[in-house]
Order: structure tokens, then sequence, then C-alpha cells
């Protein structure tokens, strides 16, 4: 592994129907299927965030993958659940995008 691991990414299709893990089970669309380790880097944390209960954080961030942890053929990543190491759970994010580094070996997604 090239990058520095401080969380993981769990990768998933919200909008298909359903689909099948790795040991052929049923998964919802609504679960994560691809669990990644990665490094997350915050790039914008405020409290811009409302609901009826008042502000709560509000976050973007950006995801470094090590190459060798993803099938990059088949990798078109659109919602992800990040977990950090020291934070916990950080949510659940729409990929905004993505790109693959050859030279690094490394993909970057933007949430």
């Amino acid at each position: 592994m090239l990058i520095f691991q401080n969380g993981t990414a769990l990768f998933g299709e919200p909008n298909s129907q359903s689909d099948i893990d790795e040991s052929g089970k049923a998964v919802s669309a609504a679960e994560p299927t691809l669990s990644v380790p990665c490094f997350i880097e915050p790039t914008g944390e405020d409290r811009k965030g409302r609901n009826d209960d008042g502000a709560f954080p509000h976050g973007s961030y950006t995801i470094l993958l090590d190459y060798d942890s993803i099938d990059e053929a088949t990798f078109k990543p659109s919602m992800v659940w990040l977990q950090h190491e020291r934070k916990g759970d950080l949510g659940k994010f729409t990929v905004q995008r993505y790109e693959l580094y050859d030279i690094t070996r490394t993909i970057k997604v933007w949430v």
C-alpha cells in the first residue's frame, strides 16, 4: 500500500435496485458493497448544516486510495461512507468526481 491509511471508505450504488457481495449474498442498494482502506483529508468543515435540532458539522473531503485495493475497470463510485480511525463515522457522501493517477498508482476521490 502506497498511502498512509487513516480510515476506511465504503463504496456503494444508491440508485441500483440490488447488488451481490463477494459471498454471493444479495445486498441492499443503500448498503456499501466495497470496503477500501484510504487516506481521508478534510477540505472544508463548517457548521452550516441545518436541521430541526440546530446546526451540525458539514464537511467535504478528499480521499486517496491505492490502485491495488480496487478493480480499475469496474470502479465507478457514486456514494461513499467514510469512517475515520480517530473521528469515527464521518457520514455518507455523494462522490463529486474521481481521478486515477497512473504514476503514483493512486486514486483521488472528491466528496
